[in-house]
């Protein structure tokens, strides 16, 4: 028999490369944000879902927006061509070539540094009529954090499913973090974004911020980390060679009426 395993990141809110995970983008670098700083972007796609996830590199608490835009067409003219964002942040985007970067969709999170938690989250679409610009809340999604009083957002995870976002082949995502009212900009952004001055903190809550960088996610092309190996009574590693109870490692339990066969993944 053979068993064919497709691993997906957990939702948990811990991010764990052994998990499928893919560095997107970074800049470890501390900006002058205490509380607004993002270390680095990630992806993975698997199972018919989108999943992203930051860290950041936060030494203080405060209230925040979250952002990240998802362009699934790369068509000119099509997406947010606003002069803010679903959120009401100021935050444009360039439509130029060769991708025409416009979101269709935006995710965005409300960090609470009262309750020092996301208290608030929300896929929304861009429909781009005279009377409906956006829909808020397009459906639930699973997601999770980590974080606490003193130093706020840690780790953000998420994961929306694709035909929710109409099954593309091919996504463009950026994030960043806007202030937490309506009317505020970008201070930090990934991938860093030229208009995005994280060390300027004069102006970049109150300017307007062009999000104009972006990591290309290839659905279809995603490395998956695959396993078929044919299962025999008692534990077999993924060469198919017999390892001894107790190796270290994941294992999958795969129950055939009263025989327990066991995958150890390492």
């Amino acid at each position: 028999m053979i068993i064919l395993f497709l691993f997906s990141p957990v939702i948990d809110g811990v991010l764990d490369p052994q998990e499928g995970w893919m560095a997107g983008a970074g800049n470890p670098d501390t900006t002058a944000f205490k509380g607004a700083d993002l270390d680095s972007l990630y992806y993975a796609a698997s199972g018919g879902t989108l999943y992203l996830a930051i860290k950041t590199g936060n030494r203080a608490n405060w209230s925040l927006s979250y952002g990240f835009a998802l362009d699934v067409d790369r068509t000119q003219n099509s997406g947010c061509t606003d002069t803010v964002d679903s959120w009401q942040r100021r935050i444009v985007f360039p439509n130029e070539a060769p991708d025409y970067f416009l979101p269709d969709y935006e995710v965005y999170f409300y960090w609470n540094e009262d309750s020092a938690r996301i208290t608030s989250a929300g896929l929304n679409k861009w429909v781009g009529s005279p009377d409906t610009l956006w829909i808020w809340n397009l459906c639930p999604f699973n997601y999770a954090w980590s974080g606490d009083t003193l130093t706020g957002l840690q780790v953000l995870e998420f994961a929306i499913p694709l035909d929710t976002i109409g099954n593309p082949t091919k996504v463009l995502v950026s994030t960043w973090i806007a202030g937490a009212t309506e009317g505020s900009s970008a201070v930090d952004a990934l991938p860093p974004a030229p208009s995005i001055d994280p060390f300027d903190t004069a102006k970049e809550w109150t300017d307007t911020d062009t999000s104009s960088t972006y990591i290309t996610v290839n659905i279809s092309g995603i490395p998956r980390v695959r396993h078929e190996v044919p299962l025999k009574d008692g534990i077999y590693n993924v060469m198919g060679r017999k390892a001894a109870e107790g190796t270290p490692g994941v294992y999958f339990v795969i129950e055939e009426g009263k025989v327990k066969k066991t995958l150890l993944i390492r």
